[in-house]
């Protein structure tokens, strides 16, 4: 193992919405982009993985911003066992990685739980996360 964050992601276009479906703005987004960011200004030395950038529509309103992803990703194996960072980070929109192997990774795994919990067909709406409990959760908010 050496001294680094691997960083299992997602890429995305968020696109802004008003309340009347209006597309008001595009422009990249997805957790990896923030998260990218501040390993860079930190000096942290980092590996990331990333599947096909996502669309994710963020409608607009007086009460918040509530997200949706029309079209959900591919979830993507992540190979755990070749994996020769000691610590990961695993930032997604919806269930974008499958943590199949997990007992393959011998260092310590973050999950930002948000992306998991997110219903991503429905505005705001949230699921149950039912994923391995070997996970420390996190949830982040850029």
């Amino acid at each position: 193992m050496k001294e680094g964050i691997s960083v299992f992601s997602t890429h995305a276009t968020d696109i802004l919405l008003n309340e009347k479906g209006e597309i008001l703005s595009q422009q990249p987004g997805g957790p990896i982009i923030f998260i990218e960011d501040v390993l860079r200004k930190s000096g942290v030395p980092f590996n990331s993985y990333h599947g096909d950038t996502v669309n994710v529509e963020i409608l607009i309103t007086p009460d918040g911003e509530f997200g949706r992803v029309p079209k959900a990703p591919q979830s993507l194996v992540i190979p755990f066992s070749e994996i020769i960072d000691d610590l990961i980070i695993i930032s997604t929109l919806l269930s974008d990685w499958d943590f199949s192997q997990i007992e393959t990774f011998h260092g310590k795994a973050f999950v930002d739980i948000q992306g998991f919990v997110r219903d991503g067909g429905d505005f705001g709406n949230k699921r149950v996360w039912k994923e391995s409990k070997n996970f420390t959760g996190w949830a982040s908010t850029p």
